[in-house]
Order: structure tokens, then C-alpha cells, then sequence
């Protein structure tokens, strides 16, 4: 029961840290964790760390016997916007967010193994200074989901596993940019700030051969309803208004394989589809006491990422890891902008394990980028980002 509390306080402790995570829509670029992350993300089929709440529950029951996992990635962001006509603007130097993942698993029986973990699935935003497309006012955005994933896992025959998990899920939400009537923007700056809860649930299963793998995972949408306040400035003048909305995070199905050629080599291959288009078609605040709906535009798109990986076994001690991945925009043309950043783009990552009996510690980096150009060639917009990700693990078998 101990050890169910002390993962309980620093899942928490995790949850209140939680920031934003990068492009792809709302999507995490690369991998969750050292292992997936310095694999491209290519960890559905393998499952094997505290990164399986995030890619197949399914994978809990490879563990024997009682496992502890706490780390997180440390993520740098900055965008680029440029217009033909206003000049460029950069967003914050290399913003950074902490996006934990803790994990706590214990087998129940010989063939039932449950869980529970914390990581950030989701996450958008960018802030910057004196925005050309915003009156000139310092603009900043942000929307992050962290789930609490509480799960379960059968092992029916020998090479086969279900498993299954609740989603908890936190959001955020923050808008500061200024108040716009019919997509016209007025010298009169807002800055929205709220959060909420929401729930959901995924589904994951997961076949493992001598040497061959396969694993998929199903997760819902999940839709947490957001209470906040919004400040309105003019000059020296501040109104504040209450706010209820509503997040959309969407449906996610991945699906891949893995392949072991020999006792040192592990290479992976996975495809993830975002069901954006059933949801992602407004964000609407309901104002209290203005009486009124403010409503932005969305109309994201389903996208998809491809991700691969590989793995070295160097020694009993000692493993080496990399990975490319591959994401396309879900913002449209007609609704980007530096509010919703997005782009299709790359990473590549790299990463090493120590294991040194019950305890393993691991590490890895990141790096992605994208970048894209909208509007007539006159007007053209042109928004790029350079994102950096390093993340760090220690592990514990009892």
C-alpha cells in the first residue's frame, strides 16, 4: 500500500508541473520516455517501461514482478513566424516545459498485472512579443492535457495480452491576444487562464512471437470542461469575467511491430492516426457577464504520424537507441496562425540505458522541425519551429 501512496503524491506533484508539448496538431513529435522517445515513438509493439500507459496498456503484463518508474522530458520550443510584407517574429527564446511521466506497476497474479502512470499525451502553444498579426500586443497560448491512467492487463495464452485503462485527464488552457468581433481585432487585450477535468479511456492489445511483435492501441476523445476567469485591459482599465468552454483532445488509434534479428538488435516500426475533424471545429468561451459567446475558428484536420526506431543491446549493461519520426500538420491553412503554430515535420532522437540489476537509468534527445507557407504569394505567411527534447528515467524492479 505504500508504494501505491508515494506514486499517488508524486503523480500529483507531477500533474501541477505539466506543460505543453509540440506540433502535429496537439501531438507529442516524438516518443514519451527515454526508450520510446529515442525510438521515434515506435514503441506500440514493445511496451515495456512506464511509457506503456501512454502506448499499450497492454504491454503490463511483461512484468514479473513489481516495477517503479519515475522521469520526464524537458522540452524547448520556439517558432518563427514570418510575413512578406511585416517582417519575421520569433516566439520566446527556446520556451521550456517540464512534461513528467511516472509510472507504478504490480502483478496480481501470474496472467493479471495492473498499473497506473501519469505523462502528457497533448499540448500546444507558443508566446510572442509585440505579434504582427495581433496589433502589435504580446500574445501567448497554451492547451495541455496530463492523464492519470489507472490500468489492467490479462495475459490469455502465452503470447497474447488485453489490456485496458482509464484516462484521467487534466487540462490547461490560456488565451492572451486581443479581443476580436467578427475575426477584427480591437486595441483591447485579453488574457484568458482556466483548466478542468475530463475523462477517457483506452484499449490495447499485444501478440509477442520468439522474435516478432505486434501491438496496437485504441484511445477515446476526451472533451475536459474548462472554468476559468479572462482580464480585459484598456489602458489602465481591467474588467474580469468568469468563463466556462471545453477542450477537445482527440480519438487516437496507433498500431506497429517488432522485429528482434538477433539477441542485440530490436527495430520497430509504427503508424498513429488523430481524429481531429469530429471536434476540433470551435473553441467557444461562454462569458458570464458580457452575456456573450466568443468564438475562434478551428476546423483541424485528421492527421497521422510514422514513426522508426532501432536498438542496440551493447553489453549486459549497456543499450543504444534512435529513431526518426514523421508528423503531419492538423491546422489548416485558413486557421493557422502564431495562437496555433503548427506544421508537418521531423525528428530524429538518440538515446542510452544503464541497467545495473533492479535499477535502470536512461536518457535521450530530440530534435524536430517544420515548417510551412500559406496565403497568396503577395501575403505570404511562413511559420517554422525548432524544437529540442531531453528526457531522463530511473526505473526499479522489487
Amino acid at each position: 500500500m505504500w508504494r501505491w501512496l508515494i506514486c499517488a503524491a508524486l503523480l500529483m506533484a507531477c500533474v501541477a508541473w505539466a506543460g505543453k508539448a509540440a506540433a502535429g496538431g496537439l501531438n507529442r513529435i516524438g516518443g514519451i520516455g527515454p526508450r520510446a522517445g529515442a525510438m521515434g515513438g515506435a514503441y506500440t509493439a514493445v511496451a515495456d517501461d512506464a511509457s506503456l500507459f501512454y502506448y499499450n496498456p497492454a504491454g503490463l503484463t511483461q512484468f514479473r514482478e513489481p516495477y517503479a518508474e519515475v522521469g520526464g522530458d524537458l522540452l524547448f520550443a520556439r517558432f518563427s513566424y514570418e510575413h512578406r510584407l511585416r517582417g519575421q517574429r520569433h516566439s520566446d527564446d527556446f520556451d521550456w516545459h517540464v512534461l513528467p511521466l511516472l509510472g507504478y506497476v504490480q502483478p496480481l497474479t501470474e496472467d493479471v498485472v495492473a498499473g497506473l502512470g501519469v505523462y502528457v499525451p497533448y499540448g500546444m502553444g507558443a508566446s510572442f512579443e509585440n505579434n504582427r498579426q495581433m496589433l502589435l500586443y504580446d500574445t501567448e497560448s497554451l492547451i495541455c492535457l496530463t492523464n492519470i491512467s489507472p490500468a489492467i492487463a490479462v495475459r490469455f495464452e502465452e503470447q497474447l495480452s488485453l489490456g485496458l485503462s482509464l484516462d484521467i485527464g487534466w487540462s490547461r488552457f490560456k488565451c492572451q491576444v486581443p479581443f476580436d468581433v467578427a475575426n477584427h481585432y480591437l486595441p483591447v487585450l485579453t488574457d484568458s487562464e482556466g483548466d478542468g477535468w475530463g475523462l477517457g479511456a483506452s484499449v490495447g492489445v499485444l501478440w509477442r512471437a520468439e522474435r516478432f511483435r505486434l501491438g496496437a492501441r485504441y484511445s477515446t476523445d476526451m472533451s475536459p470542461g474548462i472554468d476559468g476567469t479572462t482580464a480585459m485591459k484598456v489602458g489602465p482599465i481591467e474588467f474580469r469575467d468568469h468563463f466556462e468552454s471545453r477542450c477537445h483532445f482527440p480519438e487516437r488509434f496507433q498500431a506497429g511491430m517488432a522485429f528482434e534479428p538477433d539477441d542485440r538488435w530490436l527495430l520497430t516500426v509504427d503508424a498513429g492516426w488523430y481524429g481531429y475533424s469530429g471536434d476540433m471545429e470551435n473553441l467557444t468561451l461562454h462569458m458570464d457577464k458580457l452575456q456573450i459567446k466568443k468564438t475562434r475558428r478551428l476546423d483541424w484536420d485528421d492527421n497521422y504520424s510514422l514513426h522508426a526506431g532501432a536498438a542496440r543491446r551493447l553489453n549486459e549493461r549497456w543499450t543504444l537507441r534512435a529513431g526518426y519520426t514523421y508528423v503531419k500538420a492538423a491546422v489548416p491553412d485558413d486557421t493557422v496562425s502564431t495562437l496555433t503554430p503548427d506544421a508537418s515535420g521531423s525528428n530524429v532522437s538518440f538515446g542510452f540505458e544503464y541497467d545495473r540489476g533492479a535499477l535502470d537509468v536512461g536518457t535521450f534527445v530530440l530534435y524536430g522541425w517544420g515548417e510551412r507557407a500559406y496565403g497568396p504569394a503577395l501575403l505570404k505567411e511562413e511559420i517554422s519551429a525548432d524544437i529540442f527534447t531531453f528526457g531522463l528515467k530511473a526505473g526499479w524492479r522489487f
